[in-house]
């Protein structure tokens, strides 16, 4: 299994950080990753609030 480990600052609020690291569609529009692949991934929550136990599949 991978992991990272990833260390940055920024002025948002954590909550805004928050919002943006559970909702795995937003990821390609503020990330590396070029799209998430939405049918490898389990657990998706359609309103952005992917849950505990969700598994995103990211493509690049």
């Amino acid at each position: 299994m991978h992991s990272y480990r990833v260390a940055v600052t920024t002025g948002a609020s954590p909550e805004a950080v928050w919002k943006l690291l559970v909702d795995a569609a937003s990821w390609p529009l503020w990330s590396k990753v070029d799209r998430l692949d939405a049918t490898r991934s389990v657990g998706l929550d359609p309103g952005g609030d992917d849950g505990v136990g969700a598994a995103r599949a990211f493509r690049s």
